[in-house]
């Protein structure tokens, strides 16, 4: 090669490496710029996620309650309702009708929650506070006039999810999907005296299911047990009592009555809570009735659709954040359910 040529060479490749260099560079600004808009010089990765941490991607169940602006909270319609001596109406202090600006129940500490003029109660207060923590309006359907039907209305999708004192059992797990309990119950029995007298019948046996067969093998008759029509007592009833008969009513109130004359029902069966407000309501009952704790727990839980499984997950963090820091204790301080039968 003669020494032009040599020399065009030597240009060629210098021209070539700064073209290289150039387009080095100018990559290398754009980099520099991306990342000065964005403020961060972090990997697209951590942007993605961003993105979904600002709601661009969340689950089906969680986004379609950003797009209504709601959650849909069913509860119990206290459309059957009557009032007790005290003039409540409903089962205090889970959910009662209000009267304006006035609730009844959990009032302690601070003012009870009542949703559109109409309801208050436990159940409204977690509800609310449910409602809070999701950063979205509350809508409370009461279109429902028994427990069975508010699953019902889980089931088909109509409403988002379910506070309305409901006990998870194994036949309605069949069509919702439960959360972990939040509320302990106790089983129990309103028994009227004289029947247990008549019968020779001691509160073991009656814990024990009330057997068909006495120790001294004296056959014990058919006995009618009282329930609220569409609750879970129905259901219990029919496991824990075989052989006896079960009688629904659409208001515990009215079974009362039954029980008092004791020519109807031998007993009725419900929560604690129920039966303590039936004796709250008629003092003098307690000299013809006895309350047996039935030793088994009634665990209440919030029902969700069973597709729902991303609410579901979020429902069960909602309730171990607001039971460590103390947000549910002081729920049911202030509606008088503290204590060990209600943890």
């Amino acid at each position: 090669m003669n020494k032009l040529g040599s020399a065009w060479l030597k240009f060629a490749r210098f021209k070539s490496n700064q073209f290289i260099l150039a387009v080095l560079a100018s990559s290398c600004c754009s980099m520099v710029s991306a990342n000065s808009d964005t403020g961060t010089n972090e990997s697209s990765d951590r942007g993605a996620f961003a993105a979904v941490a600002k709601g661009g991607l969340r689950a089906p169940a969680m986004a379609r309650i950003v797009q209504q602006g709601s959650v849909r909270v069913a509860m119990k319609s206290l459309h059957n309702a009557t009032a007790n001596s005290a003039g409540v109406i409903g089962v205090a202090p889970f959910l009662v009708k209000s009267h304006g600006d006035k609730c009844s129940v959990c009032n302690a500490g601070s003012a009870a929650k009542i949703y559109d003029g109409k309801v208050c109660g436990f159940d409204v207060e977690v509800a609310y506070l449910l409602a809070e923590k999701l950063d979205t309006n509350l809508i409370i359907d009461l279109s429902q006039h028994k427990y069975d039907h508010v699953v019902d209305l889980i089931s088909w999708g109509d409403a988002d999810l379910a506070v309305s004192t409901l006990s998870s059992t194994l036949r309605r797990a069949q069509y919702v999907a439960f959360s972990d309990p939040y509320l302990e119950l106790s089983q129990t029995l309103l028994v009227n005296r004289l029947a247990m007298e008549k019968l020779d019948l001691t509160q073991a046996a009656i814990v024990a299911g009330i057997p068909r067969i006495k120790p001294n093998n004296k056959s014990i008759p058919a006995l009618t047990i009282a329930v609220e029509g569409g609750s879970s007592y129905a259901e219990f009833a029919g496991d824990l009592f075989k052989g006896h008969g079960i009688r629904r009513y659409d208001d515990l109130l009215i079974a009362m009555d039954a029980l008092i004359k004791g020519d109807e029902v031998f007993a009725i069966y419900a929560d604690n809570m129920q039966i303590m407000q039936l004796l709250n309501d008629n003092k003098k009952a307690g000299l013809f009735l006895k309350m047996v704790n039935l030793q088994r727990p009634d665990n209440i839980s919030i029902a969700t659709n069973y597709n729902d499984s991303s609410l579901l997950n979020w429902i069960n963090l909602f309730l171990r954040e607001i039971k460590m820091d103390g947000e549910l204790t002081a729920l049911k301080q202030k509606c008088g359910l503290s204590g060990g039968l209600y943890e």
